[in-house]
């Protein structure tokens, strides 16, 4: 859930002003409200451990988000709805990586010419023929650690990523899709 605010709580000593509170009056649903009482302490002790930690453990705040919520849609809501289930930041990249396959190889198929392998095969350079706003999207469905830049209307993603992690390999051949793509291979 996203609530867009025109606030900033650039560290934890802003949680113990007057703001959260203030926010917590403006903002309009009485589930939202809720879930803000409970989140807020959860973000003053996530933003403690991260503290400790100097930044090399982070918190994952989907889970801890998605728990608030359940135990609220819990509270309110029997049975429980079907899409009401936990998230992780694992799990919420992995749903991410499905888009972006599905966008990928559909691309792939209808346009395999906007489709270009380095010589050494390490990146793929995705073309969308001088349509910026296109590329942006598309970035967007990107997962982190497969994206390696943008240039105009032209998406540069990291091939080895995507073998590791996706179990995407190109390969050549003589038909010209299967010079561009061997095939999205699924973990069995």
């Amino acid at each position: 859930m996203t609530c867009h605010i025109d606030a900033s709580l650039p560290d934890s000593r802003a949680l113990q002003t007057e703001s959260p509170r203030r926010l917590q009056k403006e903002i309009g649903t009485a589930l939202y409200r809720q879930y803000l009482t409970l989140m807020l302490p959860q973000i003053r002790a996530m933003r403690i451990e991260m503290d400790q930690g100097a930044g090399k453990t982070i918190p994952d705040a989907f889970a801890i988000s998605s728990r608030i919520l359940l135990s609220l849609l819990k509270q309110h809501v029997s049975p429980r709805p079907d899409w009401a289930c936990p998230l992780s930041y694992r799990t919420y990249q992995a749903m991410r990586a499905i888009q972006f396959q599905r966008i990928l190889v559909e691309m792939i198929g209808s346009h395999p010419e906007n489709i270009i392998l380095s010589r050494d095969k390490r990146f793929m350079r995705v073309r969308f023929g001088g349509d910026i706003r296109q590329a942006v999207a598309f970035e967007k469905s990107v997962p982190e650690f497969v994206f390696k830049g943008r240039i105009a209307d032209t998406v540069k993603l990291d091939l080895l990523a995507m073998e590791e992690e996706l179990g995407f390999s190109p390969v050549r051949n003589t038909s010209l899709l299967g010079r561009v793509v061997k095939a999205w291979k699924k973990p069995g």
